[in-house]
């Protein structure tokens, strides 16, 4: 992707995993704005799948292996594909760094690429922001209070 990307990679201890992965530096639009262009790019700087995971190891003297499936992937060529990761831990568990055991081609070279994905922080204990504030919507059946008895209600 680049050495710029951001993003979560996230696994479940009953064996699902869910990776989102964003090249930051696109130009903001708001929902329901923004012109074909400006969503082409979007999509050029997203990656996302989801799927189970296993790590086994494949018999004595080899590491063990971790194996994606794209069970959902916003490439829709690769639902269905299994990847072969390779991963180490590296600063005291706090940065999971997976790689892929072939090279990959890349700008016209053979490349082994690596993600170093940083634990993020406990949200636990996370306090949720505020809740949206009502909206009452004006109209027929409104009485002088601004409270609504008619048809027209948006909460």
């Amino acid at each position: 992707m680049t050495r710029n990307v951001t993003g979560f990679i996230m696994y479940t201890p009953d064996g699902y995993m869910s990776a989102q992965m964003l090249i930051p530096g696109q130009q903001s639009f708001k929902r329901g704005e923004g012109e074909e262009p400006q969503w082409a790019e979007a999509g050029k700087r997203f990656f996302a799948y989801s799927g189970p995971y296993y790590i086994n190891d494949e018999g004595k003297g080899r590491e063990e292996t971790l194996r994606h499936t794209f069970q959902v992937c916003n490439l829709p060529g690769w639902i269905g594909d299994i990847q072969i990761r390779t991963h180490t831990f590296e600063e005291d568990g706090q940065v999971l760094v997976l790689g892929s055991e072939e090279p990959t081609e890349i700008k016209g070279d053979k490349r082994i690429p690596v993600l170093k994905w940083r634990r993020a922080r406990n949200n636990s204990e996370g306090v949720p922001p505020p809740p949206t504030p009502r909206i009452c919507v004006t109209g027929a059946g409104n009485n002088s209070s601004g409270t609504q008895d008619g048809p027209l209600k948006a909460l």
